[in-house]
């Protein structure tokens, strides 16, 4: 029989409980515009309008609400993007900057507008949002995983909304945690009369299902935490890492031989490791060899194209220099010879491989991918049997030699 644990109780006046990674609440604006971004770059907030405006949204589907792109630090190239996507498909829709950026208490307020329970953006980041009934007391449990290799951590938090018989479930992606805690609080009162709670299975994106009613009112939320599957991935990242002495990661010599498309630039070559690159220093993980801000934040923000700052700067190469020490710990996994870069992006993005320069790529929809990989931790494949790396997509392999190593700390903790 389940036994859950008392953990606590809580009232949200305002009628919206938010769950968030607790870590981050420096950057939620509340009810001010959101003004503290933890990127080197300036971000906008777009509304997508027209007669196919909904449609639009939900058929571009880069972000949870269907008619806003909350926090996009490449305006001209989104706008460009979303314009060429609607032309593609004949919807009369389009998007542009809102005056001001819009908070994230209001967020709040429109993801829940059409629904009882929702993601909610906010630094790039996802929060979970659901509406529950004003002033009433939200009695919150904690169940633990069984006996066993994980017996004590958490493996889901209850959150009993009201009463009423379960007639079906929505699950949500689930929350961002980027600092092994989780608060659930008053969308009006974050970091006030909230309840503090720790993962126990550290960072990563928890799902989360809502148990709903007849007339769709959530009765229960589950916040999923137990994984034993994400456990011993994150294991093997803490027991081996590549050894980045002198590495080099990438280099667009490589590409530009064999199979390469006649005909096409050189350059091309290149393009997947420029964009590499630019996500990394939208991160601020330019390393210590680029000493002028000013060119990092020209290339981050697009004004100056990613594949003609790494052939004029970079001489076609990435090198741990070029990197942070957090910058070089994400790499040296994800870009390592073990990393599922190459795959992801061959999987996303295989139909420009070699044949279109970095504009032509969805720069969110690649930020996206990364982001992705970065907060679930899933950056590499499963241990190799062999030294023999095939790389899905690019039609290629090449001998590696795995280095076996234990890292001082966890690549997680570095940022």
């Amino acid at each position: 029989m389940t036994s859950f644990e008392y953990l606590g109780e809580l009232t949200c006046s305002s009628g919206a409980l938010v769950i968030i990674d607790s870590g981050l609440l420096p950057y939620w604006s509340n009810s001010r515009e959101p003004k503290q971004d933890p990127f080197p770059v300036t971000c906008q907030d777009l509304e997508i309008v027209g007669p196919d405006a909904r449609r639009a949204g939900k058929e571009f589907d880069r972000q949870p609400h269907p008619l806003y792109l909350f926090d996009i630090p490449d305006v001209e190239g989104m706008t460009r993007f979303f314009a060429d996507f609607c032309a593609s498909r004949n919807l009369q829709a389009s998007c542009r900057p809102l005056a001001r950026r819009m908070a994230h208490r209001k967020r709040v307020d429109i993801s829940l507008d059409k629904c009882s329970f929702a993601l909610v953006q906010y630094v790039g980041m996802w929060a979970v949002a659901a509406k529950v009934p004003p002033g009433r007391a939200l009695t919150i449990r904690g169940e633990r995983m069984p006996a066993g290799e994980f017996e004590g951590r958490w493996h889901r938090f209850l959150v009993e909304v009201q009463e009423g018989q379960t007639l079906s479930e929505q699950r949500l992606d689930g929350v961002m945690v980027d600092n092994a805690r989780l608060l659930l609080g008053d969308a009006n009162s974050l970091g006030g009369h909230s309840l503090d709670l720790e993962t126990s299975w550290g960072d990563g994106v928890f799902p989360v299902v809502a148990e709903m009613g007849s007339e769709g009112q959530a009765l229960r939320l589950r916040v999923e935490l137990g994984d034993e599957q994400r456990q011993e991935i994150l294991r093997e990242l803490m027991s081996r890492t590549v050894d980045t002495g002198a590495t080099k990661y990438d280099d667009a010599s490589w590409h530009a031989g064999g199979v390469f498309p006649e005909g096409n630039p050189q350059e091309f070559g290149g393009t997947h490791i420029a964009l590499f690159l630019r996500w990394c220093f939208c991160k601020g993980w330019a390393g210590p060899i680029f000493d002028e801000p000013e060119m990092v934040e020209q290339m981050a923000s697009g004004q100056i194209s990613a594949t003609e700052f790494f052939f004029r700067y970079c001489d076609g190469k990435l090198v741990e220099e070029m990197l942070s020490d957090a910058g070089n710990a994400f790499a040296s996994q994800y870009y390592g010879d073990e990393g599922l870069y190459l795959d992801d992006y061959a999987r996303e993005f295989g139909e420009l491989m070699y044949s279109a320069p970095d504009d032509a790529h969805d720069f969110a929809k690649f930020s996206q991918m990364l982001e992705g990989r970065l907060q679930n931790g899933a950056l590499t494949k499963p241990l190799l049997e062999t030294s023999k790396v095939e790389l899905a997509g690019w039609r290629a392999s090449k001998q590696v030699v795995v280095t076996q190593k234990r890292p001082s700390q966890p690549w997680w903790k570095f940022w």
